[in-house]
């Protein structure tokens, strides 16, 4: 036991960074050795996380006001869906403050069939025919439709300019179909509501924002559709007015491409109850794009600055281990142990 004891102590003393002068011979010492066990321990861990920030970039964002004319609409990414809605006479109209108005927009935008199970509907209503519309037919398979508990599912895309302005479903543009069903059913209009679910939202072309929101996700979590799946149910007749602040973000990769057409969004709103003799349920969508842009860049310190930083390292714990060592070993020789 105690030769295995002073091989131990002898071997403590032969790692010792800091030897003793006594006399005419540098001397190694069990508490330095100990502390060099423990230099070498934290050295190494600080050391692997300098490394680790050398060879992973940290995603760094600067803030400016650009003043970019070349792109003056916004791709809006949409999929929503309303269960208590027939597609029947709903749709999306736009407008703006310069003054701009489009109803029924539905170049680029799907309008699907629902069950009550919200399984798709393959065939739409009219089928064709181009009398159905006003007819006594569309009013009784609208009605037909709520009872049965359809839903309506848009999909697809739309273009919005760069100024304050809205896009909204409603049955707007049929107003007198939404009328109709509150004249000749009660029990079929208490059914119709406007409870949704946001299943995606996004600003800008998918390509980028697939590719560069992976890249984000990764690095700090942030995502370019934060409000996937939002739902609001259990609501009567009401107006939701939805305010969206949308922000131009630029993305420049390491070998300098960049990505522009991208956009972070933020969304509050609050719902309103209505008057059913006087207005219409509606879910507005208000937004206003954001005049600073964030330019989002990777920073990764060069070799040079890597090796000042591992040097500072080794330096720095030598010098304190060092005298940590002094003092402790004055101390410990009170108590002879050498």
């Amino acid at each position: 036991g105690d030769v295995y004891k002073r091989q131990t102590l002898m071997k403590f003393r032969a790692l010792d960074f800091f030897p003793k002068l006594t006399e005419d011979l540098d001397k190694g010492s069990v508490i330095g050795g100990v502390l060099s066990v423990f230099a070498i321990i934290i050295g190494c861990f600080l050391f692997i996380r300098e490394f680790q920030h050398f060879i992973n970039p940290e995603l760094v964002n600067t803030m400016s006001i650009q003043n970019d004319q070349s792109q003056q609409f916004i791709k809006v990414n949409i999929e929503i869906n309303f269960p208590n809605a027939p597609c029947l006479g709903l749709s999306l109209d736009q407008q703006n403050e310069i003054g701009s108005h489009f109803a029924d927009v539905h170049d680029n935008l799907e309008k699907i069939r629902l069950t009550s199970s919200g399984e798709i509907i393959p065939e739409y209503f009219g089928k064709g025919n181009a009398s159905y519309f006003g007819s006594a037919d569309e009013q009784k398979e609208m009605i037909e439709a709520i009872l049965r508990g359809e839903g309506c599912k848009f999909k697809g895309f739309i273009s919005i300019q760069k100024v304050p302005g809205n896009f909204h479903f409603s049955y707007h543009t049929r107003r007198d179909l939404y009328s109709y069903v509150m004249q000749a059913d009660r029990n079929a209009f208490n059914k119709l509501d406007l409870n949704f679910k946001l299943v995606h939202l996004s600003f800008g072309e998918d390509k980028t924002i697939e590719y560069v929101g992976r890249i984000f996700k990764e690095k700090n979590g942030m995502s370019f559709s934060p409000y996937e799946n939002f739902t609001v149910e259990g609501y009567t007749k009401r107006e939701f007015d939805y305010y969206l602040k949308i922000v131009p973000n630029i993305y420049v990769e390491s070998n300098g491409k960049k990505y522009t057409d991208i956009y972070q969004h933020s969304l509050m709103g609050k719902d309103n109850m209505i008057d059913e003799n006087q207005g219409l349920p509606a879910v507005f969508f208000k937004y206003e794009v954001s005049p600073i842009t964030i330019t989002y860049t990777f920073f990764s310190p060069g070799i040079g600055s890597f090796l000042v930083q591992v040097c500072a390292i080794v330096g720095g714990f030598f010098a304190a281990f060092g005298m940590v060592n002094a003092y402790t070993a004055s101390f410990m020789e009170l108590f002879n142990i050498r």
